[in-house]
């Protein structure tokens, strides 16, 4: 788009040419350039140049005018000062508020699956500063390094201290393993069972990361971890598995020679029976295709 005032007095051919109106002068506008253009302005049409100039400053007034009038982002969300560590405005970082703003700022970020660089937002520091002006919120850094994987510490040793005090019997067990977004691949232990008074517990006892090959072994070395941080004896608490269907996972339940009871998940099996079915029927997938492109 042609914004250049000097564009009044001239006309835009083809093949990057320009010509003049007052003298049908042709000149060269090689990518929109209008240095020829002035030049032949300014040489042979001086009453034209001096409009040119006045139309060139009365567009540049009004750009620096729209400037200073525009209300900016900042305007609507104050910036926030990069605190000041240990500021006598503010709490102590060893102080009891402190420490609990901390751990529900975490927990809101595991809670709701948020990344860690939430807490670096402008407009969330500035939502902080104003609901509690005394707190001096941490970066994501420590957040990631220091304060989720302490939080997650102290929950792993009270779930530890809620099975040892309902000492279950029995307790069925699931496992499976994915792979994140940023394709990181990571292995899952949860645990499931009654208490003496008939309560059902649950809970995800572990996840780990996984970067190894996914063979029976290496399974089998991942759940071994997992279940010895809790004192999981398979001889003495009766136990049960339930996997897919994988080749990986049957060969790692068949390791603990029918001391673990298995069983494959029944809704994966059915998924996959579905599957097969469905490709089976002639033009069933066509069928299918069809009915997404109208839904």
């Amino acid at each position: 788009m042609k914004t250049s005032p000097i564009w009044e007095f001239f006309t835009i051919l083809g093949g990057e040419k320009c010509k003049c109106k007052f003298c049908s002068t042709t000149v060269s506008c090689q990518t929109g350039n209008t240095s020829n253009s002035i030049g032949h302005l300014k040489a042979k049409h001086p009453d034209q140049y001096a409009q040119f100039l006045a139309m060139k400053k009365h567009k540049e007034d009004e750009k620096a005018c729209a400037s200073a009038t525009q209300p900016k982002l900042t305007g609507f969300i104050p910036v926030v000062p990069k605190p000041h560590p240990q500021s006598k405005d503010k709490y102590p970082h060893d102080s009891a508020r402190h420490l609990d703003l901390n751990k529900q700022v975490a927990m809101m970020l595991a809670a709701d699956m948020r990344p860690f660089s939430m807490v670096d937002d402008v407009g969330f520091r500035s939502l902080v500063q104003k609901l509690d002006p005394r707190y001096d919120m941490p970066t994501r850094t420590t957040f990631a390094r220091s304060i989720i994987p302490e939080i997650f510490k102290n929950e792993r040793v009270k779930l530890y201290n809620i099975i040892k005090k309902d000492s279950p019997i029995a307790m069925g067990f699931t496992s499976d393993i994915w792979t994140s977004k940023a394709n990181k691949s990571f292995i899952c232990l949860t645990g499931h069972y009654l208490t003496n008074d008939f309560v059902l517990k649950r809970s995800i006892l572990d996840i780990r990361y996984f970067p190894e090959c996914h063979t029976a072994n290496n399974i089998l070395i991942k759940l071994d971890s997992m279940t010895d941080y809790y004192d999981i004896d398979f001889k003495e608490v009766r136990s049960f598995f339930t996997t897919n269907s994988g080749s990986n996972y049957v060969c790692v339940l068949s390791k603990f020679n029918g001391i673990v009871t298995s069983t494959s998940c029944f809704a994966h099996d059915l998924h996959l029976a579905i599957n097969e079915a469905v490709g089976r029927v002639p033009k069933m997938n066509e069928m299918l295709n069809n009915g997404r492109k109208i839904i």
